[in-house]
């Protein structure tokens, strides 16, 4: 339950951060599937996948401080990695 809300919280961060969004709401999927909530988790899990394509069909860049850098994309990846391991593992390699 903490981890769902700390990453509401984080969601709610007035600048827009994608990076930091896709690790949320990656993190917020995993606690609502760990908490029986499989319709609000695989939500949560296509919207970071979409966002994450969404910025990968921009091109990656070094990045910013304000639009994260290229390793807080990496991680973000890699959370977004273990959500869909742990949700959808039949979904790997493919858009959800």
């Amino acid at each position: 339950a903490e981890a769902i809300s700390w990453g509401q919280k984080c969601l709610a961060y007035p600048d827009t951060n994608f990076p930091r969004a896709v690790a949320a709401k990656a993190i917020r999927a995993m606690a609502l599937h760990m908490g029986a909530r499989n319709p609000e988790a695989r939500s949560e899990l296509r919207q970071a996948t979409s966002l994450l394509d969404e910025r990968f069909r921009e091109g990656v860049d070094r990045g910013n401080p304000v639009q994260g850098f290229w390793f807080d994309w990496a991680f973000s990846q890699i959370l977004l990695e273990e959500a869909r391991r742990l949700i959808a593992p039949e979904s790997l390699g493919m858009n959800l």
